[in-house]
């Protein structure tokens, strides 16, 4: 919503009389802040996640986000606006980062894809619900079109804060926390660290080089190009798009369970830019200023095909990389690494979000509709990298995709018993058992050191019967 509310107010005149935002310096100032914001807090949120515990890191950014959306309604300067939009900026990078991390450590290997969905469905509900608030406030007056859909952002600020009594801590952050031996054994079994970095990273650099934000950010000049000269015309637009971006991502929740997610994100890469190669003749150039953009499509026949384009585009996107960009990073780490690691692949995303955004209007003043040329050329690069680098994660167990990146997988059909990952697991619960008889015997019975003397030996017996049990596969 933080992100799509600024889009929508762009488009309004009273809102760039009130910050000065007319003139092209200042727009893109008020976008890039934000990102950049966003690259740095989710770049450190690894850090502070791992410290502070993933439940009270969503109590921090949920407050950060209410204080940074009161900021920009209480003033009109343009100074006031930058710093609320650094703050919710921030917010955005932390969130990021630690609710896909949250919900990777969660849920289980069969829902973990649809879960992880979740945050993407909730990104483009953001999307979608700001700029149709925009439209339908667009007529009123005394700054009230622009205050409105920017307070109302207060709104998911709010019932974060409020909804995060209802949710646990993460379990597994709490076994990493407290379990110091375990934490060194998954750190000796880390063989492919900088691999899945890379990895992790190389997914959102994809995500940002389909095109699919540049065309988002420069939505309703891209529209105003294609025809629509009103601004009503043009927050409809916006609004379309959003509802397409938001619809296009439900049905991941259906077939991400049985899609491999290296197939569709193929399958996203090769649909969405069949659409949007564009001839010369109905180019869109979305960086000239907001109030001078040249119309180069005068035909409506052509206008609504172009805006049949761009919602089959953002259709496919929404599909495919939206919510894969998202799954995979939170699935390939182990406990030790997850949050710094997703941390720096989150930063990496809002890096490369900023760097296009910039380089996008170049793009398109030099090579101008090449630069449709030039994503799709990018996608298809990008769909035999993933076919040929990426290990494939439907399916498996968080320890079992540690499994696979360490090349000790037994067994290679999803849904197999791995006994190694079943003895990690109870030697963990065995281990907690023992803490617990050891607080009871603080408090007196020493019958209770035969029971951990028992409960050790069997847990070192089963230890051994399941490393035979390895050996003998």
């Amino acid at each position: 919503y933080d992100t799509a509310v600024l889009t929508a107010c762009l488009a309004l005149p009273e809102y760039r009389r009130v910050f000065s935002l007319n003139s092209d310096a200042n727009g893109t100032a008020a976008v890039v802040v934000s990102l950049a914001a966003s690259f740095l807090a989710s770049l450190v949120s690894g850090f502070a996640a791992d410290g502070i515990g993933r439940k009270k890191f969503f109590y921090l950014a949920a407050i950060f986000h209410i204080i940074g959306s009161v900021i920009q309604i209480a003033d009109l300067q343009l100074s006031a606006l930058l710093v609320g939009r650094v703050i919710t900026g921030c917010t955005v990078g932390m969130l990021s980062m630690s609710v896909p991390l949250y919900q990777s450590e969660i849920a289980g290997p069969q829902n973990r894809g649809r879960i992880i969905t979740l945050y993407q469905l909730g990104v483009t509900l953001g999307f979608c619900i700001s700029s149709w608030i925009a439209y339908g406030t667009a007529d009123l007056i005394n700054n009230l079109s622009w205050r409105v859909p920017v307070a109302i952002q207060i709104v998911p600020g709010g019932i974060l804060l409020l909804g995060l009594s209802l949710i646990p801590e993460s379990p597994r952050w709490l076994i990493a926390r407290d379990r110091y031996d375990e934490a060194l054994r998954i750190l000796a079994q880390i063989q492919n660290y900088r691999k899945r970095t890379v990895l992790g990273a190389g997914i959102h650099i994809f995500t940002q080089l389909t095109g699919a934000n540049a065309l988002l950010f420069y939505l309703p000049r891209i529209l105003r190009s294609a025809g629509l000269a009103e601004v009503h015309a043009v927050l409809i637009g916006n609004g379309v798009a959003g509802s397409v971006n938001m619809l296009g991502t439900l049905p991941v929740f259906f077939y991400v369970r049985f899609m491999a997610a290296c197939l569709f994100t193929v399958a996203g890469l090769m649909g969405g830019y069949s659409t949007m190669v564009s001839p010369r003749r109905i180019h869109l150039n979305p960086t000239s200023a907001v109030d001078g953009v040249n119309i180069d499509i005068h035909n409506p026949a052509a206008t609504y095909g172009i805006l049949v384009l761009l919602c089959v585009y953002i259709a496919a996107f929404a599909l495919s990389w939206g919510p894969a960009g998202w799954i995979y990073p939170a699935e390939i780490y182990p406990q030790l690494i997850r949050a710094n690691a997703m941390g720096v692949t989150t930063a990496t995303s809002y890096l490369f979000t900023i760097i296009i955004t910039l380089v996008t209007p170049i793009l398109f003043e030099t090579i101008r509709w090449g630069t449709y040329v030039l994503f799709a050329s990018f996608c298809v690069i990008m769909a035999l990298v993933i076919h040929k680098f990426f290990p494939e994660t439907r399916g498996r167990s968080l320890e079992e995709v540690n499994l696979i990146f360490s090349g000790a997988l037994v067994d290679e059909e999803a849904g197999a018993h791995h006994p190694e990952t079943a003895a990690e697991a109870l030697s963990k619960m065995q281990q907690i058992q023992v803490r617990d008889r050891r607080k009871r015997l603080a408090q007196g019975g020493r019958q209770m050191v035969w029971d951990d003397v028992r409960i050790l030996s069997s847990s070192s017996d089963a230890a051994i019967a399941m490393e035979q049990d390895v050996e003998k596969r």
